[in-house]
């Protein structure tokens, strides 16, 4: 039992070819923020509405996209998803 623990949490050799698993782009988008670059999280916020990832839904109430709101990005992303008004309903 001890040495297949031991075989089992022992990291793989560099030549071995681990398989790839999917990252979906919401992950990026937070990774983004938390570096502060904000171009790459829009480019990730717009994958992210490709691939139609449910995490968009709640992108207006998540307190850390504070700093994107008035981004006009931002708010382009939100007309397109239909959380917001068209951007002629709005005028006066």
């Amino acid at each position: 039992m001890f040495r297949y623990r031991r075989a089992y949490y022992r990291r793989p050799p560099e030549n071995t070819i681990l398989p790839r698993r999917y990252v979906s782009a919401h992950a990026f988008t937070w990774i983004y923020l938390g570096l502060g670059d904000k171009d790459r999280a829009f480019e990730s916020m717009q994958h992210e509405y490709e691939d139609r990832s449910n995490c968009v839904a709640w992108h207006p109430v998540w307190h850390l996209l504070d700093g994107l709101r008035s981004d006009p990005r931002y708010l382009e992303l939100m007309r397109r998803i239909g959380l917001l008004p068209p951007a002629r309903a709005l005028l006066p």
